[in-house]
C-alpha cells in the first residue's frame, strides 16, 4: 500500500491494483472514488466487453466498466465514486469488501469467457 503526493491510495488485493481518491465537492460533500483493473491486453471482441459491461451492471452498485484501447485490444477497469461523509468505518469497510468481491467476480468470469456470453432474456413484467 502506499499514498502518493496527492493523497491516492493505491493498494493491491488478490492480483488486481487499486486506486481510492477523496474529493471535496462541495462542503460537506466529500466524495470517494475508487478504481481497479480487472484485465489487461484482453482481445478485442464486441461481444464479450458487451455481456462484461452487462455482468457488471448486475454487481451491487453496479460499478463501471471502462474498455479502452484503439490497438485491437481491450483492458477493463471497475470504478465507483458515492459520499463518503457519515459513514462509520464499519459501513467504509463493507462497502470496500463488496467492491473488491465484485472484481474477483468479474476478473474470474474474464478468466473463463462462458460465463459472460449472453444468457437467456430476462423475463419482463
Amino acid at each position: 500500500m502506499r499514498v502518493d503526493d496527492e493523497g491516492v491510495l493505491f493498494f493491491e488485493h488478490s492480483g488486481i491494483p487499486w486506486m481510492v481518491q477523496a474529493a471535496q465537492l462541495a462542503e460537506g460533500l466529500v466524495v470517494l472514488s475508487l478504481m481497479c483493473v480487472v484485465a489487461v491486453n484482453l482481445p478485442e471482441d464486441t461481444e464479450l466487453a458487451l455481456s462484461a459491461i452487462e455482468r457488471a451492471s448486475e454487481l451491487p452498485f453496479g460499478g463501471t466498466p471502462v474498455i479502452s484501447r484503439n490497438d485491437g485490444k481491450m483492458d477493463m477497469t471497475l470504478r465507483y465514486e458515492f459520499p463518503a461523509e457519515g459513514l462509520s468505518k464499519d459501513a467504509l469497510g463493507t462497502l470496500f469488501g463488496i467492491m473488491i468481491g465484485n472484481s474477483s467476480k468479474l476478473r474470474d468470469a474474464l478468466a473463463t469467457p462462458d460465463l459472460l456470453r449472453p444468457r437467456s432474456p430476462r423475463h419482463r413484467a
